[in-house]
């Protein structure tokens, strides 16, 4: 392909991305509309973090962008790509409130509990409410909702280490450790429920619940390693902002000398239209992976 055609199919890959993207809010909005008549505050409530809490860059595309490269059609991934955003809208409300960003007693024009208490529907129980209803094959279900709380759980574990690590208290592989799992392991998560989906795969309780390399089909826990090499690189380049452009300041804590002495000497990542891949049909090797960050 010559670099014109590739630069088209790009392209085409990237328009084709950004029609989907209203499906997704749909999606979300119907998922709202289920709490109606009996939880109308909780409606209200998960809505406001929706539609006001803060976004994640990309937030519905990764998952878009591996079903379609396998399938060629991303639109069945809308509902793993609307979990993954409610994943995200929980992750930064903690975020922020465990950074202090909350401007006093509201956020995102709510009170504080409210955000909160909304934010634990969001990344926990309407996901799997989700996921449950989903029109798919029981067995599908069940994994994806595994996969689903595997991330939660690493993540958390992540997330715990990250608070309690002190610089110079902690080495490089523990940094890593905790980048693999807070960051990683999400991505992971949206690569490997993608990819699950995509394939059909979905083998029922006799075999390993967990995400990532599980004995499914290896396509699978390729696309859920590609998504885990890019949490990694997220976490870099968040740090590498963070860092360079001013004081520390993620999830409450100081970054301890990895971060310091790698992120800032990095390059800067390429311009959208570079980043993300035509449709492929499989994860890109890992040389190139570097050039595609979330």
């Amino acid at each position: 392909m010559s670099l014109a055609s590739e630069h088209t199919a790009r392209q085409a890959a990237e328009r084709r991305i950004r029609e989907v993207y209203p499906l997704v809010r749909q999606y979300l909005a119907g998922l709202l509309d289920d709490y109606r008549p009996r939880h109308g505050a909780l409606r209200t409530a998960v809505g406001t973090l929706i539609g006001q809490g803060r976004s994640s860059p990309h937030e519905f595309a990764l998952p878009l962008l591996i079903h379609g490269a396998i399938s060629g059609d991303p639109e069945p991934a809308v509902p793993v790509a609307g979990v993954h955003a409610l994943w995200w809208r929980a992750a930064n409300t903690f975020d922020d409130l465990v950074d202090g960003d909350t401007g006093g007693h509201r956020l995102y024009g709510t009170d504080r509990g409210v955000a909160m208490l909304a934010a634990l529907e969001s990344g926990y129980a309407l996901p799997l409410r989700a996921l449950e209803a989903a029109e798919l094959p029981t067995p599908l279900r069940r994994r994806l909702a595994a996969d689903y709380l595997d991330c939660w759980t690493r993540a958390t574990d992540g997330q715990i280490g990250d608070l309690l690590n002190r610089p110079q208290q902690v080495d490089t592989a523990q940094v890593l450790e905790v980048y693999r799992k807070k960051s990683g392991s999400v991505y992971e998560m949206a690569g490997t429920m993608a990819a699950r989906l995509a394939h059909g795969t979905g083998r029922g309780q006799e075999t390993s619940v967990g995400s990532g390399a599980d004995g499914d089909d290896p396509s699978v826990a390729a696309w859920g390693e590609f998504g885990h090499l890019l949490g990694v690189l997220a976490q870099f380049r968040n740090d590498h902002d963070d860092l360079c452009g001013g004081p520390a300041r993620i999830w409450g804590t100081a970054r301890p000398p990895i971060c310091s002495s790698t992120c800032c000497t990095a390059p800067r990542p390429p311009p959208v239209s570079t980043r993300w891949p035509c449709w492929s049909g499989r994860p890109p090797h890992g040389a190139h992976v570097a050039s595609w960050p979330p």
